[in-house]
């Protein structure tokens, strides 16, 4: 809507004035206090009047293999995982509304991470609507089936989503 990619440090409203909005950060390592960071910049997002948006009551955290331990261990440990000071972790308050998803997809390696609020919505459309075809193959009896499709998934806006990205 807005010609920026879903996260982006220059997410403009189309209000009079023009706000713009960052969802981005860069190289925030997986920790409690990151996490809470982002959910917080969540929080803050504005419409396009410039009011602030409802907050919303559930989130999903988004990585990929590298850090999908290290999530699971700040969502379900009840001290800060990389202390000794046996600090309370505030994440663990919340995991009731916090889901935790592994997206193979991102690659083995790759550490950067995002938030999804609840009522943030992936649309999917049709490029092409499926096809099916058949062909029998007489000599031995048989048939063949095919089918051909296209569809995007896509965005309506990047307001309710917050990321880490690798630098």
């Amino acid at each position: 809507r807005d010609g920026f990619a879903l996260f982006s440090a220059s997410q403009t409203s189309l209000g009079n004035p023009v706000i713009t909005q960052s969802n981005v950060t860069t190289n925030l390592s997986a920790t409690e206090n990151n996490l809470m960071t982002v959910i917080t910049s969540i929080q803050t997002q504005r419409d396009d009047r410039g009011a602030q948006l409802r907050n919303p009551s559930k989130y999903t955290v988004v990585s990929g293999p590298a850090l999908e331990t290290k999530f699971w261990q700040i969502l379900n440990t009840e001290k800060q995982v990389d202390s000794a000071a046996n600090t309370k972790n505030r994440v663990y308050s919340m995991k009731s509304s916090i889901n935790q998803v592994c997206w193979k997809e991102l690659g083995a390696s790759y550490t950067g991470w995002f938030v999804l609020a609840e009522g943030h919505q992936v649309n999917f459309k049709w490029r092409k609507k499926p096809t099916f075809d058949k062909e029998s193959d007489l000599s031995t009896h048989s048939l063949r089936y095919g089918m051909t499709m296209r569809g995007v998934a896509f965005h309506e806006s990047w307001r309710k989503t917050a990321a880490s990205i690798p630098a």
